[in-house]
C-alpha cells in the first residue's frame, strides 16, 4: 500500500512547504502551526489553497539515493539510447506518474525504473535545470 503524501509550494513566501496533513476540516504544515489554515469544507479549502499554495503528492517511491520522489520534481536519468543523461519533470495524469511534457518522451515511472533515477531539484527551486 502507497503512502499519501504531499507537500505544497507557498506562491506568496516562495518556499516548500513539506510534512503537509490533509484532514476533513483544514490543511496545514504540521511544523508550522502558524501556517495552519482552517475551512469550514474540504472543498471549499481546497479550491482557496491552490490561491496560496501549489500542492504536490508523493509518488510512493524513491529514487536511487533512497530520497522521496515527489510531483513537481525534476529528475535525471540514463537513457537506453545513448543519448546521455535526461532531466524531466514528475507529473500525475490519466490516474499515474509520468516524465516528461510530451507523450513520445514520457516514461512511466514505477519501483524497476527507480534504479536509474536521481532527484536533482524541483520545478520551483530549480526551474533552471529543464532549460
Amino acid at each position: 500500500m502507497r503512502t499519501i503524501k504531499f507537500r505544497a509550494w507557498d506562491k506568496e513566501k516562495r518556499h516548500m512547504m513539506t510534512d503537509i496533513g490533509f484532514f476533513t476540516t483544514h490543511i496545514g504544515n504540521e511544523k508550522d502551526a502558524s501556517e495552519l489554515v482552517h475551512y469550514p469544507t474540504i472543498n471549499q479549502g481546497i479550491k482557496e489553497l491552490q490561491e496560496f499554495y501549489e500542492l504536490m503528492q508523493y509518488t510512493g517511491l524513491k529514487d536511487k539515493n533512497g530520497k522521496e520522489i515527489y510531483e513537481g520534481d525534476i529528475v535525471e536519468y540514463d537513457t537506453d539510447f545513448g543519448d546521455g543523461k535526461l532531466k524531466e519533470e514528475i507529473s500525475f495524469k490519466d490516474g499515474g506518474f509520468f516524465t516528461g511534457t510530451q507523450a513520445i518522451s514520457e516514461l512511466v515511472i514505477s519501483n524497476d525504473t527507480m534504479e536509474h533515477f536521481e532527484v536533482i531539484g524541483n520545478i520551483y527551486d530549480n526551474p533552471e535545470l529543464l532549460k
